[in-house]
């Protein structure tokens, strides 16, 4: 029984006690009548989802034209949530008269049919719109195709297996409209990273297709997938040389995206022979390769070396278009350190640095800066370009790398008071991200490098963050 008002004020602790439990009955009433709301307004929602997809539904199987269509487009706008309801009647609504709307049925079903039964529903349907007589159903069904076996939706494995996929998508390949071909190329590289089996023939095949525009897109879906490709490297170099200088770059950009686990060393003749080309975006995609099979590939660090000193000359080249000279330089960073050849690759990373255009240096420095201390004889070379570089305020200069190249190679060297005079003058540079490299690379020369303290104190109180941090690192090391 609870005590007197007058009891409860001689006992300030039970009065205390009381007052809690009373806050917390409140509190709990609170949240009940919170979690009720919103089960309440999800009710509603829920009723007024399955309001809309019935009327969508009904409207779908007897309105005009156009309201069709907008009942297509709002099936699927509600995705997921439509598809038990929805998947039967827009399946057969790609049997309707009017081409539109079978057009708009495919697109809504790679919208809508996300579970794994109602996808392959979807799947058997969209196969035989694959042979509808108008070529924008057919490539919407190809794009829904696609959708359903190569994205991910909330974490989970994409609806459609992907060899289901790929058996339909292949089989429709020989479609006498080059549009319908391109898309389908296209849904494959989709599909691709989804699946761990080899690229299927009639893909390969398209890679000799009569429209350019088939045959760039073969390219790029056969890079993507993760297993087999052994066989099949020769024809991509094949095909990139019969490419224009457009699709050329997306050729080659996939070439460079293959994975590693796809391709092993039984392709290095390949990879040297597209070395020994005069093609230099054939020989830029190598390099990339090259560095993937490491370190299988060193036998190729002459080749590698040759293509270096023979590309010094050519002008200007800004990433990211294809330059052999920066491919290779990155390429020897990867394979030539710590080997026989290292001596040769140096020197030839060195002349480069010297002689290329500056828009193309920043390779051959971040490779030297991987050989340490055994790239002591460049340093001379990257302090004359880190200075160089200063007045630039380009995004990615040159310094950068070469600021970041001396913090590895010259500390402990007998040039480390020369290159840390260097770096400290590079704490004015107009580029951010060379004024950044440099205060990092102080950082390695310890105390030795205590002359530059005061300048950088100036970068505690930097606006930039990550200047501010990279200095209070360094000042930490230089005091010690």
């Amino acid at each position: 029984m609870m005590e007197s008002p007058n009891a409860l004020s001689r006992h300030p602790g039970s009065l205390m006690k009381v007052r809690s439990r009373i806050l917390s009955m409140m509190s709990l009433v609170g949240c009940g009548l919170g979690l009720l709301w919103m089960a309440h307004v999800g009710w509603q929602n829920g009723d007024l989802t399955k309001s809309t997809v019935d009327d969508s539904i009904r409207t779908l199987r007897g309105g005009t034209l156009q309201d069709r269509l907008a009942a297509c487009r709002e099936l699927a706008r509600f995705g997921v949530a439509a598809q038990d309801i929805a998947v039967p009647v827009l399946i057969k609504t790609l049997r309707d008269p009017e081409a539109s709307l079978r057009l708009a049925a495919a697109e809504a079903l790679g919208q809508v049919a996300f579970s794994p039964i109602k996808a392959r529903q979807a799947a058997g349907a969209l196969r035989g719109a694959l042979e509808d007589s108008d070529p924008g159903v057919r490539i919407a069904a190809v794009d829904a195709i696609g959708v359903l076996s190569g994205s991910k939706q909330a974490n989970r494995d994409p609806a459609l297996e992907p060899k289901i996929a790929i058996d339909i998508l292949t089989e429709a390949l020989d479609d006498r409209d080059v549009r319908v071909r391109s898309a389908i190329v296209k849904a494959l590289a989709l599909v691709g990273p989804a699946t761990n089996e080899a690229p299927p023939p009639p893909l390969i095949m398209a890679l000799d297709d009569e429209s350019e525009d088939v045959r760039a897109n073969a390219c790029l879906a056969i890079a993507r997938f993760k297993q087999g490709l052994d066989p099949i490297v020769a024809r991509l170099f094949q095909a990139l040389s019969r490419l224009d200088p457009g699709n050329r770059t997306r050729c080659v950009s996939a070439l460079c995206n293959i994975e590693a686990a796809s391709v092993s060393s039984t392709i290095l003749p390949t990879l040297l022979g597209a070395l020994d080309n005069r093609d230099m975006e054939a020989q830029y995609a190598a390099t990339y390769i090259l560095v993937k099979l490491a370190p299988d590939s060193k036998q190729a660090i002459p080749a590698l070396i040759k293509v270096l000193t023979g590309s010094v000359e050519l002008g200007p080249i800004r990433w990211p278009a294809p330059d052999s000279g920066r491919g290779s330089a990155i390429a020897l960073g990867e394979l030539a350190p710590g080997t026989d050849q290292s001596a040769a690759a140096i020197t030839a990373l060195t002349d480069f640095l010297r002689r290329a255009d500056p828009t193309r240096r920043d390779g051959a420095a971040d490779a030297l800066g991987r050989f340490s201390r055994d790239a002591a004889p460049a340093i001379p070379v990257l302090i004359n370009g880190l200075r160089e570089s200063l007045p630039s305020d380009a995004s990615f200069t040159p310094g950068t790398s070469m600021a970041t190249a001396l913090g590895r190679i010259a500390p402990g060297t007998p040039l480390a008071d020369q290159a840390m005079a260097a770096l400290a003058e590079a704490l004015d540079a107009k580029s951010r991200w060379t004024r950044l490299e440099a205060v990092k690379s102080l950082a390695a020369f310890g105390p030795i490098s205590a002359a530059a303290v005061s300048r950088l104190r100036r970068f505690e109180s930097d606006p930039d963050f990550e200047i501010r941090h990279a200095a209070a690192v360094a000042l930490k090391s230089v005091s010690r």
